[in-house]
């Protein structure tokens, strides 16, 4: 908690100076910045106040944590604000909140918590919110299960009797844009193309984040198999835009598919100046919110594959080991395969034979 977030949900201003009075009194609180803004009290006694709230205002509870979800949503600390949302029990408000945030929700969590909190909803409650199931595909796509995904996505497609004829146009436009990415996971190539490219023509101009997401896909999709100087332009256009939605997770994936392009077109230094951009922007999202930005670990696996074709052997294992270990706490598969594939790589390079079989 934090002085601010305490007066939000106590509708009180007086949060700081009881602060102090608690850590001069010593009852169990741990700072957990070095400017004490954040704090957290020891599991055990938070139990116990917990526990004490239950028994003196039975019920309030649930109240005060939708007052505290409203406050970290007004932050953009989504990943926190679903959190209290799932203590209140609030089935609406966690509906909404994954709806309207799936992009910054697989930016600042695990993959596997999303599923989890996902799971929590009925049934009956996604069948009957299209755009609850099209962010629920989006989890399951990251997180690898593609069969599931698409599912997913048909149970949208076959309800959508909530989803306004205005609104039909730019759900046709999401549905294609996570079809394109399923295609292009799959080696789809020409479904994947022609999906973002509909789904391009769809999507409204303010739908910044999803068609930054959607142009990603497409530049990938172009440079699947063969070098392609379309998807250079495509995929500048995709970092543009995620830089323009300040969404640090987008920005990373147009990034680390704009160097991918330049790699492969034997552009490395220009490939290496958009990864160590991204590096700095990445460790400056870690420095003022204090969470590290999993999706960094696909520019790891650029920097690796620069790396490996500039015969640096070792830096190259080293950035793939970063980015396997981001990876492996976003639970993204593709993600994770990249960074496996280049230590491999360099592995064999060095004749590490043994251990790059293992991986």
């Amino acid at each position: 908690f934090s002085p601010q977030l305490c007066d939000s949900v106590t509708q009180e201003n007086n949060a700081r100076k009881m602060i102090e009075v608690l850590e001069k009194d010593n009852l169990f609180l741990i700072p957990l910045d070095d400017e004490r803004g954040w704090f957290r009290y020891h599991q055990l006694f938070a139990d116990l106040l917990k526990f004490m709230l239950d028994q003196t205002y039975p019920g309030l509870s649930k109240d005060l944590h939708r007052k505290a979800s409203a406050w970290y949503e007004k932050q953009g600390m989504i990943a926190d604000a679903l959190d209290h949302a799932m203590a209140a029990e609030d089935v609406e408000l966690i509906t909404r909140l994954i709806s309207e945030n799936v992009l910054a929700l697989v930016e600042y969590s695990e993959l596997s918590i999303i599923l989890q909190r996902m799971h929590l909803i009925p049934f009956e409650q996604r069948q009957s919110k299209p755009w609850l199931n099209i962010a629920y595909a989006w989890v399951l796509a990251y997180a690898g299960q593609i069969d599931r995904a698409a599912d997913i996505l048909s149970e949208a497609e076959a309800n959508l009797s909530s989803i306004s004829f205005e609104e039909s146009s730019r759900f046709s436009g999401h549905l294609k844009v996570v079809r394109g990415y399923i295609a292009w996971v799959i080696g789809h190539q020409a479904e994947a193309l022609a999906l973002t490219q509909a789904a391009d023509a769809l999507l409204p101009k303010n739908e910044i984040a999803v068609r930054a997401m959607n142009l990603v896909t497409m530049g990938n999709t172009l440079n699947q198999y063969s070098p392609d100087l379309k998807a250079v332009e495509i995929l500048e256009q995709a970092v543009l835009l995620a830089k323009q939605a300040a969404k640090p997770h987008l920005f990373m994936l147009a990034a680390s598919g704009l160097a991918y392009a330049l790699i492969i077109l034997g552009q490395l230094n220009k490939a290496f100046e958009i990864c160590e951009e991204a590096i700095v922007n990445g460790n400056h999202f870690k420095q003022i919110s204090g969470q590290a930005l999993y999706s960094m670990s696909v520019i790891y696996a650029e920097l690796s594959r620069i790396h490996y074709e500039w015969g640096n052997r070792i830096e190259a294992i080293q950035n793939a080991r970063k980015g396997t270990i981001l990876a492996k706490r976003w639970a993204q598969t593709d993600a994770l395969v990249m960074c496996m594939l280049n230590e491999i790589n360099a592995l064999i390079a060095l004749n590490e034979m043994e251990e790059a079989y293992s991986l």
